[in-house]
């Protein structure tokens, strides 16, 4: 780690030699930062790591836009399992009030950024392949709940009408729901009754969103059809 921080380097210094770096990258550089923070002594220590961790995390903030979507969900997936660790659900809420440690303030700008990326997701849902988008759902919502009932919203005024589409044209011989979402996701079609496992996890992701977004005061969208509506007839 030496080579990215160099104690009595400027910050600006830091923050130019990681910006070279990939989101990928820097998702490894991150994990590896939180992995030895037992191992940090010193107050020095403890203000580079604190200091490093957050350039990192504004470095993926301001590259969401340009992350490709296998990228993205590489750091959804190598991300999410930070915030089980012991340090950081000794703060359940990751509350940005009075945060007393450095694990408590790494939690809540992870916990930030992730969320941001729900954010992300929902303002451009079609950039991701459907199973793609299924897992980042999957890892960002169960247990964490980063995902807010707005972005939800927008995720289903995208999914419901790609099922409903999907199953048009199964209905019309045209195509099948392999054909609709085999999109660079051979994890979930590599053996017999794969497409079924998709369409059911197609139906609990939509059934899941909603269920998020009932939980707002008033429905982003009340128009979304419930997920009686949504059908993928895979037999």
């Amino acid at each position: 780690m030496r080579c990215f921080f160099r104690e009595g380097e400027s910050p600006a210094v830091t923050r130019a030699r990681l910006g070279l770096l990939g989101p990928r990258d820097l998702t490894c550089v991150l994990r590896t930062i939180l992995a030895k923070r037992d191992t940090t002594n010193g107050d020095a220590g403890e203000a580079l790591e604190r200091t490093s961790v957050t350039t990192i995390l504004e470095l993926l903030t301001d590259m969401l836009p340009s992350t490709a979507a296998e990228d993205l969900h590489n750091v959804v997936v190598a991300l999410t399992p930070l915030l089980s660790r012991s340090e950081f659900s000794d703060h359940p809420k990751l509350s940005t009030d009075a945060c007393a440690s450095e694990s408590c303030e790494a939690g809540v700008g992870l916990k930030r950024f992730l969320a941001h990326v729900a954010v992300v997701m929902g303002n451009d849902a079609e950039r991701f392949s459907v199973p793609v988008l299924l897992d980042m759902i999957e890892h960002l919502h169960a247990p964490h709940r980063l995902i807010s009932p707005a972005a939800a919203a927008i995720i289903l005024s995208y999914l419901v009408p790609l099922g409903n589409e999907t199953e048009g044209t199964q209905r019309a011989g045209e195509g099948s729901l392999d054909d609709e979402i085999d999109v660079g996701a051979p994890s979930m079609h590599n053996g017999a009754g794969a497409t079924v496992e998709i369409g059911n996890t197609f139906d609990a992701i939509v059934s899941l969103l909603q269920s998020i977004v009932n939980t707002a005061p008033e429905s982003p969208i009340a128009s979304v059809p419930r997920t009686g509506d949504v059908h993928h007839k895979c037999s």
